[in-house]
């Protein structure tokens, strides 16, 4: 496990990619991921989650920032159960919310730090990381990890 991130070294990582957007914080450290984790046994936890809610799938009353915002709990609250958490020296994982606007309006998903150090994104209502292209990253106007 890599040294945690600071809200400094957080911020400047984002900013490098996502310039306009304003960035929030809830914790003073991040740890930053494994990309298989998030995409695997991450991902097939949180839709375990969703199983027991009941969601299916966006719903007027459950969209896309509800989708970012309890995937990105989900992701703290399983670092929280981990039997190594009490060895870990971050206080949170480095998941964040992020919106942006992309070609159907405004839009919400998951950013994270890797372990490579290399900001991704994933949509976490496929489980699939993905790429946003230049206009959706200077769109981006808020972040919070």
């Amino acid at each position: 496990m890599l040294a945690p991130l600071t809200n400094a070294d957080l911020e400047s990582k984002i900013k490098a990619v996502l310039p306009n957007a304003r960035i929030m914080f809830g914790d003073s450290s991040h740890l930053a991921v494994k990309e298989d984790w998030i995409t695997g046994d991450l991902y097939n936890y949180f839709e375990r989650w969703l199983d027991a809610m009941r969601v299916d799938g966006w719903d007027t009353h459950f969209d896309c920032d509800d989708f970012a915002t309890l995937f990105r709990m989900v992701a703290q609250g399983s670092l929280n159960s981990s039997k190594q958490s009490h060895a870990l020296k971050g206080q949170a994982l480095a998941i964040g919310e992020m919106w942006y606007k992309n070609d159907r309006g405004g839009h919400a998903i998951c950013v994270t730090i890797c372990e490579e150090g290399v900001v991704k994104f994933l949509e976490p209502q496929s489980g699939e990381m993905v790429c946003l292209d230049t206009s959706e990253l200077q769109s981006c106007w808020h972040v919070r990890f």
